[in-house]
């Protein structure tokens, strides 16, 4: 399962090469949904393949992806990033960010710990 994401910096092929390109994708097995956007403009989205093989779902726009942990040193860099660049700090709340944090949860904050 896969999620491509492009981000076009020149001119884009024709649709019809993008549909042959995917539909290649499709009949080698890789399943997933391929977006190309050339700065905040969808230029290209299709979906191919299963979301679910074994049951035949098939993916669509909606589909969610379980990415797992392998996200989290990626989130990591950002927040490091931000907070160099002064965008954020580590002890901002999340409430701060997300006006719709349940009140349990409105305290939590950004923190890094170096072991």
């Amino acid at each position: 399962m896969y999620l491509y994401c492009i981000q076009a910096m020149g001119q884009l092929p024709q649709k019809k090469e993008m549909d042959e390109y995917v539909e290649g994708l499709a009949q080698k097995n890789v399943s997933g949904i391929l977006a190309i956007a050339k700065g905040h403009d969808i230029q290209y989205q299709k979906t191919f393949c299963y979301a679910v093989q074994e049951k035949e779902k098939p993916y669509t726009l909606d589909t969610v992806f379980t990415v797992g942990s392998i996200t989290k040193q990626f989130i990591a860099a950002a927040i490091v990033k931000l907070e160099s660049e002064g965008k954020l700090s580590f002890s901002d709340t999340l409430s701060k960010y997300f006006k719709e944090t349940p009140s349990d949860k409105e305290m939590i904050t950004i923190e890094t710990k170096l072991f």
